[in-house]
């Protein structure tokens, strides 16, 4: 049952990413050149291999700087 769980999880995500992507999309393509990519947090890093490093992120995501670092970086 735990991998039903986690692979609904990884579900929402995908779902919620792509939902980020066709949002950011438009703006990428305003022919505007991006500053500097942003850094990840410490102790940040991806892809996430393994279902404790998603745990782990999921965790960190608690902090807002974390989530709103991580998010603007992807």
């Amino acid at each position: 049952m735990r991998i039903f769980a986690l692979l609904e999880v990884m579900n929402e995500t995908l779902k919620n990413n792509n939902r980020l992507l066709r949002l950011l999309l438009p703006q990428r393509m305003g022919g505007a050149e991006p500053a500097a990519p942003p850094e990840l947090p410490e102790g940040v890093v991806f892809p996430l291999k393994t279902v404790e490093e998603m745990e782990a992120f999921n965790t960190k995501l608690d902090d807002e700087t974390v989530a709103s670092s991580s998010v603007s970086v992807i």
